[in-house]
């Protein structure tokens, strides 16, 4: 029996637990006593900005209900949520029913005593309305909690489906030192190695693949401080000894460990170069370098960039040389700032060839309050576009947002988005949000004290009919 026959041979009882379990999860109102006993469902907290002590909860049920009414009358639900997690955090179980209240898709979780997933099962409902699984995952760890072993199988449809399976071999210092891959899809099958060996530092030195019947070999050196300063592939059929390919690469570090100079070939040929060097007023100027050679498939075009940056990183200009048609064309970007609450990037844009010449400038204006809050943002052109973009806020007493508008046309003094905000009595913890389109679209978002969504309302144009539709989404905590 092959591999995939083995595990597409389902374990009778699980999967009976699991639809057992899906069915009850399903039934409005109730959860299953069982899983509420389970020690790892004791608590989760919700990961938000607002998340306290208090916030703990072992499930969270969402009810989504829609109507073509504003203030949703005969309003029907369209699909139910429920999501269990353990102590960790993790989730368990999620299970979404149809309006019918038959479930429609269900996804498993499992996990360790290290919290690390070892299973994930997804269930989808055929026409029949019966869970079937569609795809799973399985993890396997040894006893330094290194993953050996990562199989997945997914069924697309019946006649379509698809296995891979991983396993790999670490040595005694958790590097991984061999993993294998195998991938089979309607009987095509594939197999890609990788075999890595490391220095005393447990730096990688040496990588071999084998890909589609051909290999391939890295190389790598350091210096005495870990620096990588050499690098080198050769790929090809080597089994054959034809098709053998081969490139390197060399780097060097100035005295504050930082990169500033590398040199790459192909081929034996020299195709780009890259510098770092530091002007009179400890700006950064940096050189690369694409070279062509007669052999296209090698290198680049000739492309020469020169850019510099000073001492805060800003970028006060780049030159790049390029051709076109056997000719050079030369692209002369500067930036000038100005700075304080207000604080603008004009950047002057200059690109000439041969009988050409083109000017255009760009200008990127950011205006801040005394506590470094962003009151506008503001993108500019020197073209007949006019205003890129553009965005506004407004905040509170404690430098929280209360208002933000996004004006994504030229010149457009109506904002394409807005969203308001309100806060409770702390002026901290958010309590509700409205955010309004242009488009038509509205969305109403409320907080409990703690952060977790209670609810969510949302109202959009039906692109097809012209209607309105509205949604209400309910959020149950236990």
């Amino acid at each position: 029996m092959s591999i995939r026959s083995k595990l597409l041979n389902i374990n009778a009882k699980r999967a009976v637990f699991v639809l057992c379990l899906v069915s009850a999860l399903c039934i409005p109102g109730y959860v299953s006593a069982q899983y509420h006993r389970n020690d790892c469902l004791s608590s989760f907290y919700l990961d938000t900005p607002n998340d306290t002590a208090h916030s703990k909860f072992r499930m969270v049920k969402e009810a989504v209900y829609r109507s073509d009414d504003s203030l949703m009358h005969n309003s029907k639900v369209t699909e139910t949520t429920l999501k269990l997690f353990n102590k960790a955090g993790q989730k368990q179980l999620a299970v979404t029913t149809g309006p019918n209240g038959k479930p429609t898709d269900s996804t498993v979780y499992e996990y360790n005593n290290a919290n690390d997933e070892v299973r994930e099962e997804d269930w989808e409902s055929d026409d029949s309305d019966v869970l079937i699984r569609s795809t799973y995952e399985i993890w396997v760890y040894d006893s330094a909690e290194n993953e050996i072993k990562d199989s997945e199988y997914i069924q697309y449809d019946l006649n379509d489906a698809y296995f891979r399976e991983s396993l790999s071999k670490y040595d005694t210092s958790g590097n991984e030192i061999e993993s294998r891959e195998f991938k089979e899809r309607n009987g095509e099958m594939d197999t890609d190695i990788y075999w890595r060996r490391y220095n005393e530092n447990n730096r990688e030195v040496y990588v071999k693949e084998k890909s589609m019947g051909n290999y391939s070999q890295t190389y790598y050196a350091y210096n005495a401080k870990g620096q990588k300063v050499f690098s080198a592939d050769t790929y090809g059929e080597f089994l054959h000894g034809k098709n053998i390919d081969s490139s390197w690469s060399t780097f060097a570090y100035n005295n504050k460990g930082v990169l500033s100079e590398e040199n790459d070939y192909k081929k034996g040929k020299l195709c780009s170069t890259y510098t770092l060097r530091y002007g009179a007023h400890k700006e950064e100027i940096e050189t690369s370098e694409d070279i062509s050679t007669a052999d296209p498939y090698s290198c680049s075009n000739n492309v020469v960039k020169v850019k510099v940056t000073d001492s805060t990183g800003k970028e006060l200009s780049e030159v790049i040389t390029r051709e076109k048609d056997g000719k050079p064309i030369v692209t002369t970007i500067i930036h000038k700032y100005t700075f304080g609450e207000t604080y603008i990037d004009s950047t002057f844009i200059v690109e000439q060839g041969f009988m050409y010449k083109e000017k255009w400038k760009e200008i990127t204006t950011r205006v801040t309050d005394t506590h470094g809050n962003t009151l506008l943002f503001m993108m500019e052109t020197g073209t007949s576009s006019g205003r890129e973009a553009k965005d506004t806020w407004r905040y509170n007493d404690l430098n929280k947002a209360v208002y933000h508008a996004y004006y994504g046309s030229c010149k457009s003094s109506v904002p394409e988005t807005e969203t308001f905000s309100s806060y409770y009595p702390d002026g901290k913890s958010i309590k509700e949000t409205i955010e309004l389109s242009v488009g038509g679209y509205r969305g109403y978002f409320f907080y409990d004290i703690y952060g977790r969504m209670e609810k969510k309302k949302s109202s959009s144009k039906d692109s097809e009919t012209g209607k309105m539709e509205y949604y209400v989404t309910y959020y149950e905590y236990k």
